[in-house]
């Protein structure tokens, strides 16, 4: 018999009827189990149960987060353990975290999937001994599923990925991060950016291939006519390729109508400090530039290529990230060292045996 546990939470947010629960998990890991050719005998166990937030906000727009626990036996009988996170909104509820979730959605499904295999691609152009692995470069939760349901004037956006906290990544304590943090942040962020860059490079490569390609298997018979579908090249391309990408000012819309009423409140927190007024000038200059810096009002040059323009992560916080931490550093993220573990009876003779010995 499966033993399935569903929390009430969760069966609201999906609208599932008594039953469904556990039919909804079972395909779910068989979607997993499919993409990546592996099999199950049997699922043995599955929990759902709300995710603890580590941190709250009173502007957060975050969505509904649960934890999933599944174990099922291969074709060996051997037991396999799988645990994630779903990720669930509902526009009825909140419109902002459904937006969000949206493009999140889009992100791992199909920009995260093309970045792997731009490295992977790039990769084999090295010899063995400099090769190196995409999770060196880019290291994200893994992708397991994702389902979009409409319903009258409500849709519900879910979207499934690994548990970090399960690999033993931590969020850093709350308030601002620490140097040690914050040079790991700023690496990561170096990383991805370098990834974009050649992950552009590459596309522009392929498309201005397509073009040249298209142009020459043209005849004077053919007739250029206006409105006729090219194939797009540079940012053109790009954003019909994933056009979630130039959709900034829907997605991001909840920060950018409000970045004055944000950036008062800093300028308000910097005149808490009097000795470093110093900082209100540095403050002043990027408050005059904000919308620059956001491309609100520079609509006339998104033609324009930087060669250091790349793909952009959005709004980054101290709680976007998780670290992963040695074992003698930072041991308040750890378990309490007065919580023991059972052992056998067979462990504690070989232990007493051991300190006999010593």
């Amino acid at each position: 018999m499966v033993y399935v546990y569903v929390c009430k939470r969760f069966k609201v947010s999906m609208e599932m009827v008594s039953g469904k629960d556990s039919e909804w998990i079972l395909n779910l890991v068989k979607f997993y189990l499919k993409h990546r050719r592996k099999e199950m005998q049997k699922l043995e166990r599955a929990e759902v149960n709300p995710k603890r937030r580590v941190n709250t906000c009173s502007y957060d727009s975050s969505s509904d987060v649960f934890k999933i626990n599944l174990v099922y036996k291969d074709q060996k009988g051997v037991d396999q353990e799988l645990k994630w996170i779903i990720k669930v909104t509902r526009s009825d509820i909140n419109e902002h975290a459904n937006i969000l979730l949206r493009h999140e959605k889009q992100v791992f499904s199909r920009l995260v999937c093309d970045l792997v295999n731009a490295i992977k691609q790039k990769s084999t152009t090295f010899t063995d001994g400099s090769r190196f692995n995409f999770e060196e470069l880019i290291l994200m939760p893994e992708y397991i599923y994702d389902e979009t349901n409409h319903a009258a004037d409500v849709t519900r956006h879910v979207l499934v990925l690994e548990n970090l906290e399960e690999k033993q990544y931590f969020t850093s304590m709350p308030g601002p991060l620490n140097l040690s943090h914050f040079k790991c942040a700023v690496k990561t962020i170096a990383k991805f950016h370098a990834v974009g860059l050649c992950h552009k490079q590459m596309m522009w490569q392929t498309f201005a291939q397509q073009s040249s390609q298209a142009r020459a298997t043209k005849t004077f018979e053919d007739v250029e006519v206006e409105g006729e579908n090219k194939i797009p090249v540079g940012k053109d391309g790009l954003f019909s390729r994933f056009p979630f990408l130039s959709e900034k000012m829907l997605t991001m819309n909840h920060l950018i109508s409000n970045r004055q009423t944000f950036l008062t409140m800093y300028q308000q927190l910097l005149k808490c400090f009097p000795a470093e007024s110093y900082l209100l000038d540095i403050f002043d200059y990027i408050r005059s530039s904000t919308d620059h810096i956001l491309g609100v009002l520079d609509q006339a040059d998104e033609d324009i290529d930087h060669p250091l323009d790349s793909i952009s992560l959005g709004i980054l916080e101290s709680r976007s990230f998780l670290f992963i931490y040695d074992e003698d550093e930072d041991k308040e993220n750890k378990g309490n060292k007065n919580a023991k573990v059972q052992r056998s009876h067979s462990d504690r003779a070989t232990t007493r045996d051991r300190k006999s010995v010593v």
